[in-house]
């Protein structure tokens, strides 16, 4: 099967003629057009803002910021990524990252294969016009839902305002 190209303008996602500007996480290649081999995310994220350590039982994920900064720990490593920089999570590997900026930073996330992170950034989306689950019992079950494993807390925020 050939794949038509595509094009997708600034602030667009792939499959959304209007993204509401409270949209963090935009879809700039989904996995449906790549045959479910990778998708690519752009998301935007405040300062402060983090994932807790989690592992990925189904995609590898690469992470590269465009704005801002941000810290990423992949196993017992802690990477700093000013834009420019980027660093892989590879499947399997505990990773979390926090952004480590003063204004909202922005990142692009490639997921290979794209597994999941359509659905469980969809979804994520849909809890934030809502209140993300901050109960620890219904963070697990969401990610859970995804394939997704909490293993861990976010980065402290002592050790990210020490670097």
């Amino acid at each position: 099967m050939t794949q038509a190209p595509f094009a997708v303008p600034p602030g667009g996602s792939r499959f959304d003629s209007e993204v509401p500007s409270t949209h963090k996480i935009r879809v700039k290649v989904s996995g449906k057009d790549t045959s479910g081999a990778f998708t690519v995310l752009e998301v935007t994220t405040a300062p402060d803002a983090g994932s807790p350590l989690h592992i990925h039982h189904i995609e590898n994920e690469w992470f590269y910021t465009l704005e801002g900064e941000y810290e990423i720990q992949v196993g017992g490593q802690v990477y700093h990524l000013p834009p420019g920089a980027g660093v892989y999570g590879p499947k399997l590997i505990p990773h979390a990252w926090h952004d480590g900026g003063t204004t909202p930073s922005k990142m692009l996330v490639i997921a290979e294969p794209a597994g999941n992170m359509e659905a469980f950034s969809e979804e994520l989306e849909s809890l934030r016009s809502g209140a993300t689950p901050r109960d620890p019992t219904q963070a697990r079950a969401f990610f859970e839902k995804y394939d997704l494993e909490i293993v861990g807390p976010p980065l402290p925020k002592k050790f990210v305002n020490e670097r």
